[in-house]
């Protein structure tokens, strides 16, 4: 009996884990979910094995595509060493909506990296654009 009171004691709910913080990438993409990624660059979508969930999903599906568009993985690299992996991600998804439209898609991305480098490159018009005319 005393064995029984003693785990009652000792099942007290434990309080829900804390919610994690966010990530130094989605601090770099204030404003910018998921969801608003894939409805303005839906080709990416058609890479991955299974519908894009996450974040986690978007960067290894964008890490994929960089290949495919002809980004060395050097390039890819530095871009999201500078950018942010999500953000560098997203720009791939934005490049590959827009592939017909970008003779050099290396070059493109080392440009926008050092655009980022100087402090003069933001998402959101990239995003917008993709968004064609209000």
């Amino acid at each position: 009996m005393a064995a029984v009171a003693a785990v009652k004691a000792c099942s007290v709910p434990l309080p829900p884990p804390p919610v994690p913080p966010r990530t130094a990438d989605e601090a770099r993409a204030p404003g910018i979910d998921l969801a608003m990624v894939l409805r303005l660059c839906p080709d990416i979508g058609h890479y991955g094995r299974q519908p894009l969930r996450s974040w986690s999903d978007l960067r290894a599906v964008a890490d994929l595509v960089r290949g495919f568009l002809g980004v060395s993985a050097d390039a890819y690299g530095k871009a999201r060493l500078v950018m942010g992996e999500i953000q560098a991600a997203v720009v791939v998804a934005a490049m590959l909506q827009r592939a017909a439209h970008i003779r050099s898609p290396g070059g493109y991305l080392r440009n926008l990296t050092t655009q980022a480098e100087q402090g003069r490159f933001a998402l959101e018009p990239m995003l917008r654009a993709l968004e064609g005319p209000s």
